[in-house]
Parts: structure tokens; C-alpha cells; sequence
């Protein structure tokens, strides 16, 4: 089902999602849904819908919400479209933009998307700062009240389980 309503909404450039104060924060949970569902065709689209917002926090309504920066949501896209370089770099983007504005939650958030964006790209010195930035992230993510879903994400082998479960890395507790 998840997947039928994801291809409903992303037919014909999202054109079903109405362009108003809540487009972006639609195209960034749409973003989440392509990802966790490995659709590489939307994935690719919404890459590049939401790439001239990369730079910006994602508000929900007029500003009831947010959910954190696009380049975050763009780093996920990239990860999932195996563009391992682009991922971390929009990662690492999303980490420094979330210290900018002080929110730890997204900073952490951040951190544990680059911790294993980096572990699965293998690059000379990715596997010592990825580890590093996952059990800071995980140290954090326990002060914030948050909690790694499933098994712990230093835990996590980078292919295929990461990819499936790329968003579900960290949840707020009930």
C-alpha cells in the first residue's frame, strides 16, 4: 500500500502535492517513504525537486514544525541512489546547518545519517569517523530521550538491511 500511495503522489513530478506552505515538508516525507522503500525512479525525481531547496530547514505549516534541514532528506535520496560521495557531503551540509541553529536533535540526526553514510562508502579514513559519529550520535540520542530502532545502528551492516531501514535509524520514544 505504502508503496502504491508513494507512486500515486510522485506521478508526473509530484504534480498530486499541492504547491503551498506544506510542498516542501510533503516532498521531504516523500523523500523519507522513497528511501525506505529503495524506489530509485522517485528517489532520482525527488532528488532533484528538492535540490534548489538544499540550504533550508524543512517547516511544516507556518512554522508549526520542523523537521529538519533538506540537505538531510537530500543526503538519504543520494545514499539510496548510491551516489556515496553526494550523500556525505549533503550529510555533512545537514550536520553543519543543524550546529548553525543549536538543535542538538538534528544534529544528531545528522551525525548518525553521515556515521553511516561514510561507513557504507568505504572512502580512506571513512570507517573511523563513521564509528565514531555513530556512538556519539547513539550517546546523544540516548541524553535526548531518543532510541535506535531494531538493533543498535553501530550494530547495522551497511548493505542491504542499512538501505532498508535508512530512516528508521533513529525514532522519538512514545
Amino acid at each position: 500500500r505504502a508503496a502504491a500511495e508513494l507512486e500515486a503522489l510522485s506521478a508526473d513530478g509530484c504534480a498530486a502535492v499541492p504547491f503551498d506552505e506544506n510542498w516542501l515538508g510533503a516532498l521531504s516525507f516523500l523523500a523519507l517513504a522513497s528511501a525506505n522503500l529503495g524506489n530509485r525512479e522517485v528517489v532520482s525525481e525527488l532528488r532533484e525537486l528538492l535540490a534548489p531547496y538544499s540550504g533550508r530547514f524543512v517547516m511544516i505549516g507556518a512554522g508549526a514544525a520542523c523537521i529538519g534541514p533538506v540537505a538531510r532528506f537530500l543526503g538519504w535520496l543520494a545514499y539510496i541512489d548510491d551516489d556515496a560521495d553526494a550523500a556525505a557531503a549533503l550529510l555533512e551540509q545537514a550536520a553543519e546547518e543543524s550546529h548553525s541553529t543549536g538543535s542538538e536533535l538534528w544534529l544528531t540526526r545528522a551525525h548518525m545519517g553521515l556515521g553511516l553514510a561514510l561507513r557504507a562508502r568505504g572512502a580512506a579514513g571513512d570507517a573511523e569517523r563513521a564509528e565514531q559519529l555513530i556512538a556519539d550520535s547513539a550517546a546523544a540520542a540516548e541524553r535526548l530521550g531518543l532510541r535506535p530502532a531494531g538493533r543498535p545502528a553501530a550494530e547495522r551492516k551497511p548493505e542491504p538491511e542499512l538501505k532498508a531501514g535508512v530512516e528508521s535509524s533513529l525514532r522519538t520514544r512514545p
